[in-house]
């Protein structure tokens, strides 16, 4: 090396001010991705969908099931699996 070093510094003038960003209506999404500049997109809601009374009703019985099953596993002395653990290995049976 020559002992020299270079600084690099670059301003960008922000393109949504968060006072915006606070205020965008419902279903308006900023959308941030890679080096393409900030863009404001829609996101339709569920209500806006035709079957969205049947989807809303799926998905509050799938959180009822989801809940009665997590329930026993709540007690006292119960270690909640991860992606990182693995269940006990029944007796006899091979790693």
């Amino acid at each position: 090396m020559s002992g020299r070093s270079v600084t690099v510094a670059s301003e960008l003038e922000p393109v949504v001010t968060i006072a915006e960003i606070r205020s965008l209506p419902v279903g308006v999404g900023l959308v941030l991705w890679d080096d393409f500049p900030p863009t404001l997109a829609y996101l339709p809601g569920l209500w806006e969908e035709r079957g969205w009374k049947t989807i809303a009703a799926e998905e509050a019985a799938s959180r009822a099931a989801n809940d009665a099953a997590r329930r026993p596993c709540a007690g006292p002395g119960h270690r909640r699996m991860t992606g990182r653990h693995r269940p006990p290995r029944a007796s006899g049976e091979a790693p």
